[in-house]
């Protein structure tokens, strides 16, 4: 199977369109923890498909505190990423590889020229812009009212849905700065899931050792 079809649409496409992309993509692969740089600033010189990992988006603040935007996964593209193309404007936002991925990157001259003018395209962009529109706010939710050991139990929750694992390899820096909160926080309440027989923690990983509380 090409590795093409991990973009949701290239079935949908014009025989054309398909040749223009079996021509112009090229796959990359991205490390764990490798910056997605390649797209340049602002990640406007190419639309990137993540075929199979999981790639974080966020920003930096002037304190130098990280808030996650959104993660990209299977078969998704980066809203950030998208809206730049169409309107030749960076966004000061980065792009990292939580893990191990493999990707399709698209340069920009062909998602204008070609994709555009594809409906399965169009279609595409509308559901992937409401998606991470529902994301977005979902942190801002989340961050601006949620208590932290609420938000921790959410991200530990999608983490381990998504990964499909019980452990989960992670730092509570790492957690703190998914869930905009500060490291001691995050580890006084990590502590308390583990005296909850919830969680049990190890150095640089976290074991769900039964369902998490609801909210």
């Amino acid at each position: 199977m090409s590795i093409l079809q991990s973009i949701p649409f290239y079935e949908d496409l014009s025989d054309s369109a398909k040749e223009t992309l079996k021509v112009n993509a090229q796959t990359l692969h991205i490390e764990e923890g490798e910056e997605v740089t390649s797209f340049g600033e602002g990640l406007c010189d190419d639309v990137f498909f993540v075929d199979e990992g999981r790639i974080r988006v966020f920003k930096t603040g002037e304190n130098g505190e990280e808030v996650t935007l959104y993660d990209v996964v299977d078969q998704e593209t980066c809203l950030a990423n998208l809206r730049c193309i169409f309107d030749d404007k960076s966004y000061e936002v980065r792009a990292v590889a939580k893990e191990d991925s493999t990707i399709v990157s698209v340069p920009s001259a062909t998602v204008k020229n070609t994709l555009i003018q594809e409906p399965a395209f169009v279609e595409y962009t509308m559901q992937t812009t409401l998606e991470k529109i529902d994301t977005l706010m979902w942190h801002y939710e989340t961050i601006s009212f949620a208590p932290v050991k609420n938000r921790i139990i959410l991200y530990l929750h999608e983490q381990s849905k998504h990964q499909k694992i019980t452990t989960i390899y992670t730092t509570h820096r790492e957690i703190a700065s998914e869930i905009g909160a500060t490291r001691e926080v995050v580890s006084r309440n990590l502590k308390e899931l583990e005296k909850e027989r919830y969680i049990r923690l190890y150095r640089g990983r976290i074991k769900i050792l039964k369902d998490l509380p609801a909210l």
